[in-house]
């Protein structure tokens, strides 16, 4: 099985990782830290799920790229590009916000993932409240790859 996560941030992609190896054990990981390398690695590699961030860079931060515009949407945008692709692997988001974008265009997550449901119900298989201080997202995420039938309980 292989397993793509694409967050950008640091600390919760590494949360994520060692929560997915102590709960499934030998599966092929990969990461990615922007809409660019998460879609690059989908390409090469086609994996079996995708933990996705809601808001997510168009590029990777490095010493000398700030990683471009921060996508309010990316997460929406990576599943419209999977679906134009014809790629179909499952993807559960993982956000740690209940809003995204602002103003007129702010949604919240729950609007966000009945749209995503409509829209993507090939590939949008749930979304995840991520909080660092918290473990109520092990369990959520844990019942998502459930009924997935990923892996045993955690």
């Amino acid at each position: 099985m292989r397993i793509l996560v694409v967050e950008d941030d640091d600390l919760k992609r590494k949360t994520l990782v060692q929560f997915i190896i102590e709960r499934l054990g030998g599966v092929t990981l990969a990461e990615g830290r922007s809409f660019q390398s998460g879609m690059k690695e989908v390409v090469a590699t086609t994996p079996d799920l995708i933990l996705l961030d809601m808001s997510i860079p168009t590029f990777d931060h490095s010493p000398v790229e700030p990683g471009g515009r921060v996508r309010a949407f990316g997460g929406l945008d990576f599943l419209e590009e999977l679906s134009r692709l014809e790629i179909e692997t499952k993807v559960i988001v993982v956000s740690q916000f209940d809003s995204f974008g602002g103003g007129k265009e702010t949604q919240t997550l729950e609007e966000l993932c009945r749209r995503m449901k409509t829209e993507f119900p090939e590939l949008f298989c749930g979304s995840v409240f991520y909080q660092s201080s918290e473990t109520a997202w092990r369990a959520a995420l844990s019942a998502q790859m459930t009924l997935l039938g990923l892996g045993r309980d955690a």
